[in-house]
């Protein structure tokens, strides 16, 4: 399993250059599909073309670059993809649509048939083993989820952001009264996973 979980995705050259060698092709063969869930506080189709150009100027051709808005639309199948990245936003929103159409187990067949997850600050929260972000996040559970756990890829919930977020203090204070375990990464990192290993980078 090959996951680079971010706080801002592509951000850093060395973000996008060791992404692109996690895969066993050419730039210009990869193919990428990326998706988020629309938020109405922001320009959604602005975070898409941050990350596709970053990747463009590494060599991935535009023509293999999908962008898919994950909502009450059923989600596009993985077939054919090297690079899956989910971008942020509200993780409860987020877990609501990937249950809502089963998408977990597509993500799994992705990650077990050797592509690479990418997630993009909700993106990589929800990879972990919760989603319920309100005590330390800065988004609420509007959308009434029932089920706040997160997808359980890794046993970790990533923190994005964590340089610039208004109480980072609140993270440490969940930590202390839940004991999960939680990693912080800046803006300006990422956590490199292969096959159940992990480092900062």
């Amino acid at each position: 399993m090959k996951l680079l979980l971010t706080s801002n995705g592509l951000h850093t050259e060395n973000i996008t250059k060791t992404l692109l060698n996690l895969i066993n092709k050419p730039a210009t063969e990869i193919k990428v599909q990326i998706m988020a869930v629309n938020n109405p506080d922001w320009d959604i189709k602005e975070y898409f073309n941050i990350d596709k150009q970053k990747l463009i100027n590494a060599g991935v051709k535009a023509e293999n670059i999908h962008e898919n808005e994950l909502g009450e639309k059923k989600p596009p199948n993985l077939d054919n993809v090297d690079i899956f990245l989910m971008l942020g936003g509200n993780a409860y929103h987020y877990v609501h649509f990937i249950r809502k159409h089963g998408f977990e187990a597509k993500i799994k067949d992705f990650l077990d048939a050797g592509g690479v997850y990418v997630g993009r600050s909700a993106g990589s929260t929800i990879m972990g083993p919760d989603a319920d972000v309100k005590y330390w996040g800065s988004f609420t559970n509007d959308i009434g989820v029932s089920d706040v756990s997160g997808l359980g890829f890794v046993d970790f919930i990533t923190v994005a952001h964590i340089n610039a977020r208004e109480k980072p203090e609140r993270v440490v204070e969940f930590h202390r009264k839940t004991g999960k375990k939680m990693i912080y990464i800046t803006d300006e990192q990422a956590i490199l996973g292969i096959d159940g290993f992990y480092k900062i980078i």
